[in-house]
């Protein structure tokens, strides 16, 4: 029995489900901007999927922000997943979304952890990401240059 060698292939014990990730990029997102900025990730079931929801928003600002993406997949079995998302990112196969696809515009299909791991990066550097933090950041600097509390921005 010993003669006989492993079949499995590259097999690992440290895979995660779609939801841990955004968890982790949401603590390097507040460490990065000093906590200017944070990332809420919101788990939903409901309709024979979960949903993993991430928005970036700025505490200083009352907490506006922008959800920029969500990823489904059945409960219980994290892969295959789809990654919902309202622009495009350059690189990536994409196609449009289905009415039923939780107000976003694409999807992505990601397979596994290492098909995710491929597509988040171009997510979180893509330009419209980076604006969108860039704006966020700004407003949060002008808010507390000034010295305002967050219910009197706008204002």
């Amino acid at each position: 029995m010993d003669s006989i060698s492993d079949l499995w292939g590259d097999v690992k014990a440290t895979a995660v489900t779609p939801a841990h990730v955004p968890r982790i990029q949401a603590n390097h997102l507040k460490r990065k901007t000093g906590g200017l900025l944070e990332a809420v990730v919101q788990i939903h079931n409901g309709d024979g999927r979960k949903l993993v929801r991430f928005e970036v928003v700025a505490p200083v600002l009352g907490r506006v922000g922008e959800a920029l993406f969500a990823i489904s997949h059945d409960p219980g079995k994290p892969y295959p997943a789809i990654l919902h998302i309202d622009f495009i990112v350059q690189e990536v196969d994409w196609f449009p979304a289905s009415n039923d696809d939780f107000d976003f515009e694409y999807q992505i299909n990601v397979g596994s952890q290492s098909d995710l791991m491929d597509v988040l990066p171009k997510v979180f550097q893509s330009p419209r990401v980076q604006t969108t933090l860039e704006s966020l950041i700004a407003s949060s600097n002008e808010v507390a240059a000034e010295g305002r509390e967050p219910a009197a921005v706008g204002a």
